[in-house]
């Protein structure tokens, strides 16, 4: 039986960089698995307005101004990379927009379901000869109206709230949804919901202390899911000059995995908490996220005599 060599990452938010980073990687590291955690999609839509003869667009605060279409191009294309999404349009388009959110939440959904079949597309034009499995999910982040399309996709196996055999026998199960954040995202539960929904999966594992599992939030207070300390209306907590780092990952999550042992667990959704660690016999690793730079951070992955080895890596 061929040796599994796996890479995951997560947390890409539309970033077209760190995506076609993480396809490539297959062929530069013989990968023969690759596993996408949650948080798919971008979060910032830019409009490219046209407006006597120049291109405008508001980037991080600033306004861009370009003149040719081979200038506006580029702009579009720099964007993409750190994962913002662009359309074109003329002042009174753009007007309409602003007086009519519902418009903008529709281009904002046909954008995102765009782009990521787009790099189904490309994952499977890339790696479909070379008989490399990709298995995606969605994150807490990922609106559901991603879910109907890209499911049941030809190519990449959607894996959330299932269970999928690998082919050296090891069973892997996905979760993409989190714990509650102040920011009441679109998959979001309760921790007494979350224990629910996981031991629901957990119970369809065949040998649950052999399996791999791909769960979105990562285990509280385990060094994965330090994040910057907020008070209730959002604002940073500062002490002595500095911010104040706390703990916000799952006790559920960090309950089931003391309770199971799986063989190693994989997660993402605080991207500034990178690290590999271990819960008992369990290994579990978030490789954090540089998205906005068009940065790719992953964790190399092999297992051998039924032990994985885990290598944090950027690109």
């Amino acid at each position: 039986m061929a040796e599994m060599r796996a890479l995951f990452a997560t947390d890409l938010h539309g970033s077209e960089a760190a995506f076609r980073k993480f396809v490539n990687a297959a062929a530069k590291f013989n990968i023969n698995l690759l596993i996408l955690g949650g948080d798919l999609t971008g979060k910032t839509l830019v409009p490219i307005v046209h407006r006597n003869g120049a291109y405008r667009a508001d980037v991080m605060g600033n306004e861009v101004e370009v003149h040719t279409e081979s200038e506006r191009a580029e702009l579009e294309h720099t964007l993409r990379l750190s994962g913002q999404y662009t359309f074109r349009c003329d002042p009174d388009e753009l007007e309409f927009m602003q007086a009519n959110p519902a418009e903008v939440d529709t281009r904002f959904e046909q954008a995102m379901t765009a782009s990521v079949t787009s790099w189904f597309e490309l994952a499977a034009d890339r790696l479909g000869g070379r008989q490399t499995r990709v298995l995606a999910m969605p994150g807490n982040d990922d609106p559901w109206h991603i879910d109907e399309k890209l499911r049941d996709d030809d190519y990449v196996e959607w894996v959330d709230d299932r269970i999928v055999t690998l082919d050296d026998g090891t069973e892997l199960m996905g979760f993409g949804a989190s714990n509650q954040t102040p920011w009441a995202s679109p998959r979001e539960y309760a921790e007494d919901e979350l224990t629910t929904r996981l031991r629901a999966l957990i119970e369809r594992l065949e040998r649950p202390e052999q399996s791999i599992w791909d769960v979105h939030v990562p285990p509280a207070d385990s060094g994965l899911d330090t994040a910057v300390k907020l008070t209730e209306d959002l604002r940073v907590v500062i002490e002595g000059g500095q911010t104040v780092p706390t703990p916000v990952g799952s006790p559920a999550v960090r309950s089931l995995i003391e309770e199971v042992q799986p063989l190693l667990t994989l997660h993402g959704h605080i991207h500034e908490s990178p690290g590999v660690v271990k819960l008992g016999r369990t290994t579990a690793v978030n490789p954090g996220s540089e998205y906005t730079e068009g940065i790719l951070r992953a964790a190399f992955i092999t297992v051998r005599k039924g032990k994985p080895i885990v290598q944090l890596m950027s690109a």
